[in-house]
């Protein structure tokens, strides 16, 4: 795992602090893996992405990241209590990939919080394709934690 100084500051707060999912997350949690057009989506999160296709993206990592995301402050109020679901959630996603049909491929999570909210999202990780810069301290707005979940061999 890989955080910039200011999510460490954040995650001092809430290090061991196991946060009790909503219910709402929990579904979220628990819902099925799918592969369309070469990418891999969460079935909840997937059914509520509009009309983006792979085409409406550079590539197949920034589509996934569109659909592959969700808004912790939707579900709670207070940053720390956000990064706290976030983590917790990441968890949750962590463990049904683990037992998905796609386990052999690799993810990466990335949190993000700024002043106002947290978001959390996934992606295969690729060869030749990134979602952020290598320096997570070139984030200067944004704190920012990135966390693979290694594929399973």
């Amino acid at each position: 795992m890989k955080a910039n100084q200011r999510m460490k500051a954040l995650l001092h707060d809430v290090q061991g602090v196991s946060k009790p999912l909503p219910t709402a997350l929990l579904g979220i949690g628990k819902a099925a893996f799918i592969s369309e057009e070469g990418c891999y989506f969460l079935d909840a999160l997937y059914h509520g992405r509009g009309n983006a296709t792979l085409h409406s993206f550079p590539d197949e990592t920034g589509y996934e990241c569109f659909v592959n995301h969700l808004h912790l402050d939707d579900y709670a109020v207070g940053s720390a209590n956000q990064v706290g679901l976030a983590l917790t959630l990441m968890q949750n996603i962590k463990s049904q990939w683990r037992e998905s049909k796609y386990s052999a491929l690799p993810l990466e999570f990335v949190v993000s919080v700024d002043d106002s909210s947290c978001v959390l999202r996934f992606h295969v990780l690729r060869q030749g394709q990134r979602y952020l810069d290598e320096d997570l301290e070139a984030y200067k707005e944004d704190a920012v934690l990135v966390s693979d979940c290694e594929s399973k061999s």
